[in-house]
């Protein structure tokens, strides 16, 4: 018997058409396949046809069409219930592509939203949007934002916790050491080294020349504008960056004292 006649006769064994798998009938095996497994055109009893590979059918994973699945599947009720400052009011016939049921919802603040059960249940969502814009108001008023750069940003010498490397500016990128610093909205590639020592020295000397500067500078204008305000107001500060064909950095900072 040759190979394909093989093939043949254990498709024929396999063959599942006609057969009943729960609310599905088989109808034709289809020239589709998934992980090399025959994929099968069934209809539901609810009349909606639909594609299911061997596996799925045999084991009992599927065993009607995904509509009658959502029907039979139990509505959690959580009316009522609270998340964060958003209270559930009443479920609405619409749902996400997880097939989560969406809720309508009314927030602390008054405003009303809808939102799915899984987003709700997993807090991906605890308010309208007003407690996010309320916290980056506070920290806005926190912070000061100078020539498109903030101050407080690039005083702070804390190595975030997420860092993969323990030092600011240097992450892995296939199995070597990428250094980069962001200035002024920009982010500025700084070269890709075999030793972290050797990045971490290259960034160093990019703070230095960027961060070391600008605040070197805004510091003396800074004295200069709060004795003088009318000064200040008048002469607001500037600052324009620009690479050396070495890569250097080049910056000018205005107004000069």
């Amino acid at each position: 018997m040759t190979v394909r006649e093989e093939k043949t006769k254990q498709f024929t064994a396999n063959d599942l058409a006609g057969r009943h798998f729960g609310s599905l009938t088989v109808l034709r095996v289809t020239e589709k396949r998934e992980k090399r497994q025959i994929v099968w055109e069934c209809r539901c009893d609810c009349g909606e046809t639909v594609l299911v590979r061997t596996q799925y059918l045999k084991d009992g994973s599927v065993r009607s069409c995904k509509t009658c699945r959502n029907r039979k599947r139990p509505r959690r009720d959580i009316t009522g219930q609270r998340f964060g400052i958003l209270t559930a009011l009443y479920p609405t016939d619409n749902r996400d592509i997880n097939q989560s049921v969406i809720w309508h919802c009314r927030c602390d603040c008054g405003n009303e939203v809808d939102l799915s059960c899984g987003d709700l249940q997993r807090k991906s969502y605890i308010s309208c949007g007003c407690l996010k814009r309320e916290a980056e108001k506070k920290l806005k008023d926190r912070t000061t934002h100078v020539a498109g750069t903030t101050v407080e940003l690039i005083q702070n010498k804390k190595v975030r916790s997420d860092s993969s490397t323990g030092v600011t500016g240097v992450n892995m990128y296939r199995g070597k050491y990428r250094a980069i610093i962001h200035f002024q909205g920009t982010t500025y590639r700084l070269g890709t080294y075999k030793t972290l020592e050797e990045a971490a020295a290259v960034r160093k000397k990019a703070e230095e020349c960027l961060f070391g500067e600008f605040l070197e500078f805004y510091d003396q204008r800074k004295k200069k504008a709060d004795a003088d305000p009318q000064w200040g107001a008048e002469n607001p500060l500037s600052v324009s960056v620009c690479r050396t064909d070495t890569g250097d950095f080049r910056v000018q900072m205005l107004p000069e004292n």
